[in-house]
């Protein structure tokens, strides 16, 4: 296969990482040598409508989920967007049809719906039409690789595009951008391979610093603040409310191992407690001491009965020294949140009851800090937690989509079934579901303002070099191709929610806005509330971004390290507005020992450990 030969060249860019290379090299050149048939997870959608699709012989009952990797009418589409989306969780070494994540179908609906308004819009790519693939990561790194091979595959057999493959010719291509995915450790790993192919991608969910670094990922882009700048908020809180004593639970990957690492920076701790590498830090005039109480890794692959949240419970609860916090950063995804939380109840007795007495608070992450699937089920031990959010408000239009879903308008999508209890065998649309429709009172996934983000600025782009192309959409087709990236730096455009959205030069948005909240247990109901207590924004001034791009042009020429965008940084929080876990307005006291009654002063046993007094 002479293209392998091409191949090995692309190999050789990526042994940076080479556990990538390997997997990218094999797969690619298995790919273009072999035509494979497409994974069970994608869904392939264009302007279509239900009563255009041709039904099996056995009618409705026939449905089967292989059916749904070509349902769909592309005919007139003359840009397609892809999408990665989280719709099951990879167990078992495998990818499972059941247990469908509710999130990551709002997630895909939140595109879908964001595909259908600008294919409506007069002022907006008028004359073109937006089609999209989309396909499932099932959240885990290698099987999200082979899913973005199928995006840069032109001899697929899928028929949705056996009617308009021939449009992607002559420098056209067939996927111009990709929208997703989710999670940071995914997006790292997809953006390398996309970017050999000049396909820029614009994330919705992946919060790692790392993805910051245009020097080492210039094809990718996000539409939500990067965890740097929620680190700076929590350490802002920490010092605001000085805090002394912090336990970190974090999940083992770059999401959480950045996220931590950028916390502990703000704050000045540079070691554990008992590592003798603990370093002072200063704030203001005066010397604070902060340490590390515990940190616990958690793998990404954790269950609800890992040993590790027994570990981390006993060290907050029991141990002599670490059970002295009373304030515990977690910055882990969803699922493992709910396990951290749920354990004392599934462990019982002693645990228990002392978890009831212990009043921690709890600092929360984009992932789980308001997440109803996770606190809901926790209230008493979750109740009082502060979270830094990205600003998310409801948006009307979708909850009128979503609520307005069912097995009959929307058969093209394969994964809503489950959302319909349609049951979870292969038959879609099964007679038992197609009469029920969805809760109203749904809470909308905080990630789903960012999918509208990111697919109106890949259009608003798009539309960049329409109007270059004097609204010639053969043009249109070719010069996506090459000029997107550049178009995307280039454009702004007003949300949904009447705001400014930019791209700084590195691919962040420019302007970046965190709502801190606190969880609140009702008194009449039990259930959780989420009001604002504080806000944190970091803003890159337009005046600042010319300077930013001649820096990374700099920095792309000589080598120099990674300089992050010098942003302008407001923080605001009233305590007078926390309720805590313990019911108060009153601040709580994190500390490695209390302080010194009046004629006494602190003295430290080790220079180099401030937690070790004498």
């Amino acid at each position: 296969c002479m293209r392998i030969v091409v191949m090995c060249g692309v190999s050789k860019l990526l042994r940076r990482v080479s556990w990538l290379a390997d997997v990218v090299f094999t797969l690619f050149a298995l790919r273009m040598c072999m035509p494979i048939a497409g994974g069970r997870a994608v869904a392939m959608f264009g302007p279509c409508r239900a009563q255009q699709h041709q039904l099996p012989a056995g009618g409705l009952s026939a449905w089967n989920e292989s059916d749904f990797s070509s349902v769909c009418d592309t005919e007139h589409v003359d840009i397609m967007l892809g999408g990665l989306f989280p719709l099951h969780r990879f167990t078992n070494g495998s990818c499972p049809t059941e247990g469908t994540l509710e999130f990551g179908i709002q997630l895909v609906e939140a595109m879908r719906h964001a595909i259908g308004q600008i294919n409506h819009d007069q002022g907006l790519l008028n004359g073109v039409t937006l089609g999209y693939e989309i396909r499932d990561t099932c959240r885990q790194s290698d099987y999200a690789i082979r899913e973005t091979l199928n995006f840069l595959d032109r001899d697929t057999d899928d028929k949705c595009l056996n009617d308009t493959r021939a449009d992607y010719e002559d420098g056209a291509r067939r996927i111009v951008g990709v929208v997703g995915p989710y999670a940071s450790t995914i997006s790292l790993s997809t953006t390398e391979l996309l970017g050999l192919f000049r396909i820029p991608m614009i994330s919705y969910g992946s919060t790692s610093p790392q993805l910051s670094d245009s020097r080492l990922y210039p094809y990718f882009h996000r539409t939500i603040p990067s965890d740097s700048l929620a680190g700076e908020a929590i350490g802002n809180m920490i010092r605001s409310l000085q805090w002394k004593f912090i336990g970190f639970v974090f999940s083992d990957d770059s999401y959480g191992r950045d996220s931590v690492a950028v916390i502990k920076r703000a704050i000045g701790i540079r070691g554990d407690c008992d590592d003798g590498q603990q370093q002072q830090g200063r704030e203001s005039d005066n010397a604070t001491e902060r340490c590390t109480a515990f940190q616990w890794k958690v793998s990404d692959t954790a269950g609800p009965e890992d040993s590790v949240f027994a570990s981390i419970w006993d060290d907050l609860l029991f141990s002599e020294k670490k059970s002295k916090t009373t304030v515990v950063v977690v910055i882990t995804h969803a699922a493992e949140a709910r396990y951290l939380f749920e354990y004392p109840e599934r462990a019982g007795g002693r645990i228990r009851e002392a978890a009831a007495r212990k009043n921690a608070t709890f600092i929360g992450s984009d992932t789980w800090g308001d997440a109803a699937r996770v606190v809901e089920g926790n209230p008493d031990l979750v109740k009082g937690a502060v979270s830094p959010l990205p600003t998310a408000p409801k948006y009307a239009p979708f909850r009128e989509h979503w609520v307005n879903l069912n097995p009959i308008n929307n058969s093209d999508n394969p994964w809503l079934r489950y959302l319909f209890d349609c049951g979870t065998g292969p038959i879609f649309p099964d007679s038992q579901c197609l009469n029920k429709s969805l809760d109203s009172e749904f809470s909308m996934d905080v990630f789903v303002p960012y999918v509208y983000h990111a697919v109106y600025a890949f259009a608003n782009a798009l539309d960049l070099l329409y109007r270059e192309c004097e609204r010639d959409v053969a043009c249109l087709r070719r010069k996506s191709a090459t000029e997107l990236p550049r178009a995307l730096v280039s454009m702004n455009f007003t949300t949904i929610y009447n705001e400014r959205f930019r791209f700084a030069p590195n691919g962040d948005p420019a302007i970046s806005q965190h709502d801190i909240k606190n969880a609140r247990l009702a008194d009449t109901d039990g259930r959780i509330s989420f009001p604002i207590v504080g806000k944190f924004s970091a803003l890159l001034p337009s005046s600042s971004a010319d300077k930013q791009l001649a820096k990374l042009a700099k920095l792309r020429n000589t080598g120099g390290s990674f300089i992050e965008p010098e942003r302008e940084l407001n923080f605001s929080l009233d305590s007078k507005l926390v309720v805590w876990n313990d019911g108060s307005h009153a601040v709580p006291i994190s500390r490695c020992s209390p302080n010194c009654p009046v004629g006494f002063r602190r003295m430290l046993k080790d220079s180099a450990t401030p937690c070790r007094f004498a």
